[in-house]
């Protein structure tokens, strides 16, 4: 099963997998996959063992990202990011390809649960006010016969910083769970995981929010017919007002600002004339002597892992004035695969819409944007004072 799931375009477990089942939406990586999908690529990540990282992503998510830097290269480094809003689905259509469908952690948990009773895996609930946890597993074993509650716990609210994580750690290495559901909602729950994911072999953690309130009964969700027609942000607003009201606000200013900004862009990019690409011949030539990989864009499916920490790879995109949302994807794939293996990895010469696209979604945290091959030469020069004697 292991070995079918990972030749999946949309798993990115091996170092340099590439994904046409990705999009990139305002500078967030999707996983365009169904609940069928991700369910089956959960079980298969839990019987291998190996952590990993599922994240769900609503707008709120997608705006505290523009402005939280680790959240954002949190969100970018999941294993697994699926769209939980209906809005993001609806604009992923805008973009290029639209995403399948919205996959919520809320309906999720349940599915996961019923896979981890027939498959005898193990789930830890982590979060939540004191007893919601406990009351939400009693929940859930009762709806699915024979699944196991390896534990539950729910620490003091406090600061990431204050928290006694080697207690929780303890408590997960002496149960082992195949599933850690984290309820301390967003941003904390994901900085939580990516703080203590080299530290624990739970096969697969994921952000659930207020999914174990809703289980335990301490809040309701919306009707089936609701949740369908892409109304539930209304009806969880008339159930909180003052708490939700200005999130939601904020969350469709964001929306609408960040929307406008990149239709403009795109639509400047079409009727501006088209660069001159920069020869191929010429750029090989300046990059011989340096430690980076040239490539095109439609060749970043050859790019191999460095041969030692610091490499560069260099992606050419002088020939480009736009990237949809799929290209964004190969490119942010490639990035953090290249970045994880302990490289660096640049754009050089991304046309002015583009260069302002992919700061305007901060993906230039992320990704290392040169103007031009001088420009490259000297950062790359400078990173490896070795190699100044390339020009």
């Amino acid at each position: 099963m292991e070995d079918e799931i990972s030749m999946n375009t949309w798993n990115v477990s091996p170092p340099l997998a590439h994904s046409s089942e990705a999009v990139v939406l305002f500078g967030i990586l999707f996983h365009n996959v169904t609940f069928d999908d991700a369910i089956a690529w959960a079980v298969a990540r839990m019987h291998s063992g190996k952590p990993a990282v599922i994240a769900t992503v609503n707008v709120d998510f997608m705006m505290q990202a523009w402005a939280d830097k680790e959240l954002h290269e949190t969100l970018l480094e999941a294993d697994l990011v699926l769209a939980d809003g209906a809005p993001i689905v609806w604009l992923s259509k805008k973009f290029g390809a639209g995403l399948k469908q919205r996959v919520t952690g809320s309906d999720l948990t349940p599915l996961l649960a019923k896979e981890c009773a027939r498959e005898d895996f193990k789930i830890f609930l982590l979060g939540g006010a004191p007893g919601v946890a406990e009351k939400a597993g009693e929940v859930l074993r009762n709806q699915t016969p024979g699944l196991r509650i390896a534990g539950t716990h729910s620490p003091p609210v406090c600061m990431l910083s204050e928290m006694n994580h080697e207690d929780i750690l303890q408590q997960l290495n002496d149960v082992e769970p195949h599933l850690l559901l984290v309820a301390f909602g967003a941003p904390k729950q994901e900085k939580f995981i990516r703080r203590n994911l080299p530290f624990w072999r739970v096969p697969i953690a994921i952000g659930v929010g207020g999914t174990l309130d809703f289980l335990a009964g301490v809040q309701w969700r919306a009707p089936q017919i609701i949740q369908k027609m892409g109304l539930e942000w209304l009806w969880r607003l008339s159930t909180d007002p003052r708490r939700l009201l200005r999130r939601y606000y904020g969350n469709a200013l964001f929306l609408a600002s960040a929307l406008i900004r990149l239709l403009f862009l795109r639509a400047h990019c079409k009727f501006k004339s088209p660069r001159r690409p920069f020869c191929s011949k010429r750029l090989s030539y300046l990059f011989k002597s340096a430690p980076a990989q040239l490539l095109e864009l439609q060749d970043l499916a050859l790019l191999s892992p460095p041969m030692e920490r610091g490499h560069w790879a260099v992606i050419n995109l002088s020939s480009r004035s736009w990237l949809d949302s799929r290209e964004l994807a190969m490119l942010v794939l490639s990035a953090r695969a290249f970045k994880k293996a302990g490289g660096e990895f640049s754009v050089l010469c991304p046309s002015g819409p583009l260069q302002k696209m992919l700061r305007s979604c901060h993906l230039d945290r992320f990704i290392h944007l040169f103007p031009d091959a001088q420009t490259a030469l000297n950062r790359i020069n400078e990173a490896v004072p070795e190699t100044a004697d390339c020009l």
